[in-house]
Formats: structure tokens, C-alpha cells, sequence
């Protein structure tokens, strides 16, 4: 385990010396900042762990680059119900107490802790010893050839290369966030630089038996264009928060007004194509009796004034569908998206003036080769085995490529100008169970699936024309957490995941001890390396979505 101190004005002792440059720790070294101390402890196994042997409640240490004051990681207090931890599974509650968070929070502000295995400091990171993967090739596999590699690589310490922001998604009245954590440029994940920005506004509460749909979206946070302005969905309070973001520190400043009504009922998805913001109103909450809200499901575009304000343009309803997408094509003319309830595809134009239409012979349902030889598992009725999910669009290639969750296929679709779809192919997702979410490379070499009930991700190499995708991997996630968005960064070098405790349509036998997100080196052949693993300060009674990667200007 490596430390270092940022700048912190007590300055960082290991064992009552102070220290002025990196230092790494062997087990049984004590670690003083402040009034706190820590000691480096060794299991039986081998892994290191740290123990707090001495709290008490100090202000936080002032340390230069440190997250200013309401941008630092806090726990939200939430509802109460995190999830059960499984057997043998110790560590700090997903919600610490409040004096607990104060002291955490003085430590993490003073000192940088790197290259953690099998570390626990309080959520900040957590590797699984039973799924993590080593940076070569898989040693083990399960009966469905999903590689299970064996041992989680140390990453060195790495200069900050971007962001990867999401959604805590947190229920309560004013209590959602947008959450950025930074990664290195190996990739790595900074677990002590994550940093919190409110929305003003409410997801929705995470219910096993209540929230089957509910959140059934992608592109929840979604930058403008031009990376200038973050837009993040408040699902449980019908509104778009937008952020005017620092592309060279990452950090978000709210814009005047924000946040804006959403034109309907649960937002849960959004696109800018460079003149409007598309959003896709679910109509869904917790609790609701399906479908939702159909008088208010719909999608809703808006203009963007130059300080950030939406102004709604125009609204197309979508009764009873539960809309959960809005990818664009790559010039914004056309937006994809699949209907969790009408089990339909469905292309929308985009108008000069930001007016919404379908596209000729939108929706429709899968081809019959996409769902040939599969029935739907009860108690699901038969029709559900058409259920669409997941959108991806080739950004080079006239294709976009539809997940056929419950058949367990891939399926690819050719658009012309006016947005017309047209079957080409289809392919099965070995090793999957339940593929929801999709990304693709920017140069659409390689598409990747996020499978939430088997708990894994898949690779696919993509065909140079476009119209077909061969599987090259099915790998476990590292956290083993119930997979849900996923996200490439801008130089196709890393892919991220945000993996939850618990999955509302494959609840799991034995809950995660935790909500994460996972990071994942791209080999030059689109396969998937597994690199660390990050606990979010999200509760368990919140499910954490949506995906986005920046890259820091100027790298």
C-alpha cells in the first residue's frame, strides 16, 4: 500500500516520522493524521487492512486540491435498509454514522492511498476475493465460459487523465447527486478523489419487489456537445438538472435555474444533438402499477439558452410504452430507443426545429429471427421474450445495434436517412443472462454488453461493414455487483461499469455488500482486463445508474 500527503497543514506521520514524499506501508505501520490514527494490519491470507485504532471528531484537514466545501464525497442519510451483507463479509455500513463519516472524511482529505488490495477505508474501495481478474489470461471459467481470473493487479500510482460520472440516484426529496470519480492515466480508479454535486432534485428508491422497470434507462447524465454543460435526470421529481462543468478540473457549477421540469412524468434518459436535448420521460416510479403515468410518458426536446436554461420545444407522447433511451445517430438527426412495456423498437427524427416524429415504420418489434427458438421464463407472459433493451449506434456505420434482453441475442439494425429500420442480423450472448445496457468503441470496432443477471460483460467484434458482431469474451464482473451502465472512455483505452447490490428484475439470491463501479482495460482486441473496483457512498435503498467519461483538457 503506497500513502502520500497532499498538502495536508498537520502534515502525515508513519510511526511518529512525517513524510515528504510517497512512502509505502508494510503491515503492522501506524499511520497518524491529526487526532486519528491508522494501523496497516495483515490477515491470515496475506491482504492488507487498514484499522482506525484511534478516532475522535476533528475538523477536516485543509488540503490544496482537495474537493471544496459541498463538492466532496458525503453520505447521504438516505433511507434507511442498506442491503445485507453476504456471509462472512465485514466492513464499514453503506451508511456510517454521521461522527464515523467527519473522521473518514479528515483522512481522506489529507493523505492519497493507491494501490489498494483487499482494502477496506470505510466505502472508499473494496476488491472481491472471489471474482477479481488479473491482468492476463483467465486461469478459470465457469460452465458458460465466463472467465473468472484469479487475482486483482496492483495499479502504481497515475496522474489524473478524466472523470466518470453517474447518478446516486437517491430518493429522498433533494437529496440526488451527480458523483464524479477520476481515473488514472492507466486507467485506475482514484477511490479518495470521488466528489458529490446535488441536483436539487429526487431519484427514485430502490424496492426489490416495487421497482421492477423502474429503472430501466441509459444516458441518465450525458454531456453537451461540446463537454461545456453535464445533464443529470431527476427521475422522482420530474426534472433535468444542468451543469456548467470545468473540463480542465472536472468540477460542476449548477446554472441558474437548474433544475427544469422534464415535460413529463420520470425522466430517465437524455441526449444533446447539438441543438436540443431529447429526453425520455419513463412515466415509472417505485410502487407504481404498470405501466406508470401513460398521460405523461413521453419524449420532450428542449432549446438551450448560452447560460444553460431549457426551454421546451416539443413533446410526443408515448402512452404506456416506458421509453428507455435516447441514442443519437451521429449526425443528431435521428434518436434510437426501445419501450420497456410496448416491447418495441423505435426511431425518432428530430426536426431543424427541434419538433419530434416517428421515423416511417416506427415502432416495431423485433424480427422474427431474433427471438426464433426462445420462449419467455415464467411467470413472464410469452410476449415478453421480444422485450427490447439496450441501444447502441455505430458512430461510422448507418447501424444500431438493440439488445434482445430476454432471447439472449444481439440484433443489428441498418437506418437509412429518414430513420426506417432494417433487420440484418442477429447473434447470440453466450454466458449472458439479462443483457440490458450496451457501449461501442468511437471508432465501432468493438460493442460491449452490460448482462445484469449473470452478473458479467460481453465483448463483440464488429463486422467492417457494420452488419454483424462476433463475441470474443464474456467476463465476470470484478465487484460482483448486478451490472448496469456502462460507458468507454474518449481515447477507447478503458470501459467503466456502475455494478449495484441488488437487480429489481433478477433479484439476486444474496445481495453485494455494496454499490461500485469497475474499471477495465481495452486490449487491442476489444477484450476485456479487469482493473480495480470502487465502492460508492451510495446506500443500498438507492441504486446508482447512468455512465459518462471525460477526458481532462489539455491530456
Amino acid at each position: 500500500m503506497l500513502i502520500e500527503d497532499l498538502g495536508s497543514s498537520n502534515g502525515t506521520f508513519v510511526n511518529g516520522s512525517r513524510i515528504d514524499a510517497p512512502h509505502l506501508l508494510s503491515p503492522g505501520d501506524k499511520v497518524q493524521v491529526g487526532d486519528s490514527t491508522l494501523e496497516l494490519l495483515a490477515d491470515d491470507a496475506g491482504a492488507q487492512k487498514t484499522r482506525l485504532a484511534q478516532r475522535t471528531v476533528a475538523a477536516a484537514a485543509s488540503a490544496p486540491g482537495a474537493a471544496p466545501p459541498g463538492e466532496a464525497a458525503r453520505a447521504q442519510p438516505g433511507k434507511p435498509g442498506g442491503p445485507l451483507l453476504p456471509p462472512g463479509v465485514t466492513g464499514a455500513p453503506l451508511s456510517p454514522p454521521r461522527q464515523r463519516r467527519d473522521v473518514l472524511l479528515a483522512f481522506l482529505a489529507a493523505v492519497a492511498v493507491v494501490g489498494i488490495a483487499g482494502t477496506i477505508i470505510g466505502f472508499a474501495t473494496r476488491t472481491t476475493k472471489k471474482t477479481v481478474a488479473s491482468a492476463g489470461p483467465s486461469r478459470a471459467s465457469s460452465a458458460h465460459g465466463v472467465s473468472r481470473p484469479a487475482a486483482l493487479p496492483v495499479s502504481a500510482p497515475s496522474p489524473v487523465r478524466g472523470w466518470i460520472y453517474m447518478e446516486s440516484n437517491n430518493g429522498a426529496p433533494g437529496t440526488n447527486s451527480v458523483l464524479a470519480l477520476a481515473y488514472g492515466q492507466n486507467g485506475s480508479l482514484r477511490p479518495l478523489s470521488i466528489r458529490e454535486w446535488p441536483t436539487s432534485g429526487a431519484g427514485d428508491t430502490f424496492s426489490v419487489t416495487g421497482s421492477a422497470g423502474v429503472f430501466a434507462g441509459d444516458q441518465q447524465v450525458t454531456f453537451r456537445s461540446d463537454h461545456r454543460f453535464l445533464f443529470a435526470v431527476n427521475q422522482g421529481s420530474d426534472t433535468i438538472a444542468v451543469f456548467r462543468v470545468d473540463t480542465a478540473t472536472g468540477a460542476l457549477t449548477p446554472v441558474p435555474g437548474s433544475p427544469f421540469p422534464s415535460g413529463g412524468r420520470a425522466p430517465i434518459s437524455a441526449s444533446f444533438n447539438g441543438r436540443f436535448l431529447v429526453v425520455a420521460n419513463h412515466g415509472l416510479l417505485t410502487g407504481d402499477r404498470p405501466p406508470g403515468d401513460p398521460a405523461h410518458t413521453s419524449y420532450t426536446s428542449f432549446s438551450m439558452s448560452p447560460g444553460g436554461q431549457l426551454h421546451q420545444v416539443a413533446t410526443l407522447p408515448q402512452p404506456a410504452a416506458a421509453p428507455i433511451d435516447t441514442a443519437l445517430s451521429p449526425g443528431g438527426r435521428l434518436v434510437f430507443t426501445t419501450g420497456f412495456f410496448s416491447l418495441k423498437l423505435q426511431a425518432l427524427r428530430v426536426a431543424p426545429n427541434g419538433g419530434l416524429s416517428p421515423a416511417p415504420g416506427s415502432p416495431q418489434s423485433f424480427a422474427p429471427n431474433v427471438t426464433a427458438g426462445r420462449k419467455a421464463p415464467p411467470p413472464l407472459p410469452p410476449p415478453f421474450v421480444g422485450l427490447p433493451f439496450g441501444v447502441s449506434v455505430n458512430p461510422r456505420k448507418p447501424f444500431v445495434y438493440f439488445l434482445a434482453t430476454i432471447a439472449g441475442r444481439t440484433a443489428a439494425y441498418r437506418y437509412d436517412r429518414s430513420g426506417r429500420l432494417t433487420f440484418v442480423s442477429a447473434v447470440d450472448n453466450k454466458g449472458s443472462i439479462a443483457a440490458c445496457w450496451s457501449a461501442m468503441t468511437s471508432d465501432g470496432r468493438f460493442l460491449y454488453t452490460a448482462n445484469s443477471g449473470s452478473r458479467s460483460l460481453s465483448v463483440f467484434a464488429v463486422s467492417s461493414d457494420g452488419g454483424h458482431l462476433v463475441q470474443k469474451q464474456t467476463i465476470h464482473d470484478p465487484s460482483d455487483g448486478t451490472v448496469m451502465n456502462i460507458a468507454v472512455d474518449p481515447a477507447n483505452q478503458f470501459l467503466y461499469v456502475v455494478a449495484n447490490h441488488d437487480d429489481p428484475e433478477f433479484p439476486r439470491p444474496v445481495t453485494a455488500d455494496g454499490n461500485f463501479v469497475d474499471a477495465f482495460r481495452i486490449r487491442s482486441d476489444g477484450t476485456l482486463v479487469p482493473i480495480s473496483s470502487v465502492g460508492l457512498p451510495v446506500q443500498g435503498s438507492s441504486e446508482p445508474f447512468g455512465l459518462t467519461v471525460l477526458g481532462k483538457s489539455g491530456t
